[in-house]
C-alpha cells in the first residue's frame, strides 16, 4: 500500500520598496511630497499593484491599480519625527514589499515683541522685550529701533534703546530660524517728542522772530 501526502508552497517574490520625501524637515500645516518606487514594476495596468502609506502620525492612504513611481501629499496637524511606511503589493504576482523614511515636523516659527513704553521726551530709553518659539533651532535675529541707528544683531532680551531725537519710530524685529523661515514682529509706534522746556523755549524764540519780522517790516515802511 502506498500513501501519498503532498503540501503546496506558495513562493512569492519580494519588492524592493523605497520612499523618498522632497524635505526631511517640515512645518504643520506645509504639504510634503512622497514618493514611492519599487523594483521590479509591475507587468502590465491594470491590475498593477496596490499601494498602503502610513504617515507615522496614526494617517494613512491607499492607490490601488498603480505603476511605480506613486506619489502622495500630506500636510501634517502634529509635530514630532514621522515615521513614514509604505507596503506595496503586486496583484499579479503576489510579490509584495515595504520601506520607509523619516520627516520632521515642528510649528512654524513664532515671534513675540513688545516694548515697555510707546511715548516719551527725547532722550527716551525703551527697553525691548522679545522670544521667539516654533521652527528649528538655532535661531538669529534683528532688532531695528526704526529710527535710522544701527539694527542689534542677536541681542539679549530684554534690550534697551535710546532715542535721541524727535519722531514717531517703529520698531522691528526679525527672527530667521535654521532652515531659513523668516518671521517679523512690530512693537507699537513709538512717538519720541521735546521736553516740556523745550517746547517752551521754542514757542518763546518763535514768538520772538515773529515779533522781529513785524517790527522790520513796520522799519522799512518809513
Amino acid at each position: 500500500m502506498k500513501v501519498e501526502k503532498t503540501i503546496t508552497i506558495t513562493v512569492t517574490g519580494v519588492l524592493t520598496v523605497t520612499v523618498k520625501a522632497d524635505k526631511s524637515k517640515t512645518y504643520t500645516g506645509e504639504a510634503v511630497i512622497f514618493t514611492v518606487n519599487w523594483t521590479p514594476a509591475p507587468y502590465m495596468i491594470p491590475p498593477g499593484c496596490r499601494v498602503d502609506i502610513s504617515y507615522g502620525d496614526g494617517t494613512s492612504d491607499t492607490l490601488d491599480g498603480m505603476g511605480t513611481p506613486v506619489t502622495f501629499v500630506k500636510r501634517y496637524t502634529k509635530t514630532g519625527t514621522m515615521t513614514v511606511t509604505a507596503s506595496v503589493y503586486d496583484h499579479m504576482t503576489g510579490a509584495s514589499g515595504s520601506g520607509s523614511t523619516t520627516v520632521q515636523v515642528a510649528t512654524p516659527l513664532t515671534v513675540s515683541f513688545t516694548a515697555d513704553k510707546t511715548s516719551g521726551t527725547v532722550p527716551l530709553t525703551v527697553t525691548f522685550t522679545f522670544s521667539m518659539s516654533g521652527g528649528y533651532t538655532p535661531y538669529t535675529w534683528v532688532l531695528d529701533p526704526g529710527d535710522g541707528t544701527t539694527p542689534y544683531s542677536n541681542p539679549t532680551s530684554p534690550k534697551s534703546h535710546t532715542y535721541n531725537k524727535t519722531g514717531t519710530f517703529t520698531a522691528k524685529l526679525t527672527v530667521t530660524d535654521a532652515l531659513g523661515a523668516t518671521a517679523a514682529a512690530i512693537a507699537a509706534p513709538i512717538a519720541v517728542g521735546l521736553p516740556t522746556e523745550e517746547i517752551s523755549k521754542t514757542a518763546i524764540t518763535a514768538a520772538a522772530i515773529g515779533v522781529g519780522g513785524i517790527l522790520m517790516l513796520v522799519g522799512r515802511r518809513e
